[in-house]
């Protein structure tokens, strides 16, 4: 028997921005449940100018599918979809290290 639980106890911290592409702005986030278990995180929110376009709203959604299917060492997981006040945003796994542009 499946039993849905609503989590209200989850809270989203942004820290500061450190990336920007075509679509949307990454940020150091931090999570926080039950008031003690903490955990780094990045958040992906779609550029304001793109927050009342369909097609773009449509196109970060399917992004998240996309990379929901993909599981490998190499590849950021996603951790969650969600809307708040400033739109939608995904939530996605936090890696230290030095960014692909700056290996290259």
């Amino acid at each position: 028997m499946a039993v849905n639980t609503a989590v209200s106890s989850f809270r989203l911290r942004e820290l500061f921005p450190i990336g920007k592409g075509g679509m949307g702005t990454t940020y150091l986030a931090c999570t926080s449940a039950t008031g003690q278990f903490e955990r780094l995180v990045v958040v992906k929110r779609l550029h304001e100018h793109l927050l009342h376009d369909e097609e773009a709203k449509q196109r970060f959604l399917d992004e998240a599918d996309l990379a929901g299917c993909v599981h490998h060492a190499n590849v950021v997981g996603v951790q969650h979809v969600g809307i708040d006040d400033r739109g939608l945003f995904l939530g996605l796994e936090f890696v230290d290290g030095t960014s692909l542009r700056k290996l290259i």
